[in-house]
C-alpha cells in the first residue's frame, strides 16, 4: 500500500455496514421504538397515539440518518474516484 493511501475504501466499507444496520433498524422500528420510547411512557397509560408517535419518530430518526450515510458515502467515492 502507498503511504499516499487514506483507506478510503475502508471508510467506505465501514459506512457501507453502518447503512445496512440502519436499514435493519427501519424495518424493524415497531419493535425498535417500543424498546426505546416506551419506557418513557410507563409512568403513565399509553394509547395508539403514543404508539404510533413513538413509531414514526423512530423511522424518522432512522431515515435521516441513513440518508447522512448515504451522502458521506458519495463524499467517499468521489474522493475515491478523484485520487484515481
Amino acid at each position: 500500500m502507498n503511504k499516499k493511501d487514506d483507506n478510503t475504501i475502508t471508510y467506505i466499507a465501514y459506512k457501507v455496514m453502518i447503512l445496512l444496520i440502519l436499514l435493519i433498524c427501519i424495518f424493524n422500528a415497531s419493535a425498535i421504538s417500543r424498546i426505546i420510547f416506551l419506557p418513557h411512557y410507563s409512568e403513565i397509560e399509553y394509547g395508539d397515539f403514543t404508539i404510533i408517535t413513538s413509531y414514526i419518530t423512530a423511522q424518522i430518526l432512522f431515515s435521516l440518518l441513513s440518508v447522512l450515510d448515504i451522502g458521506l458515502i458519495v463524499v467517499d467515492y468521489l474522493n475515491l474516484s478523484k485520487n484515481s
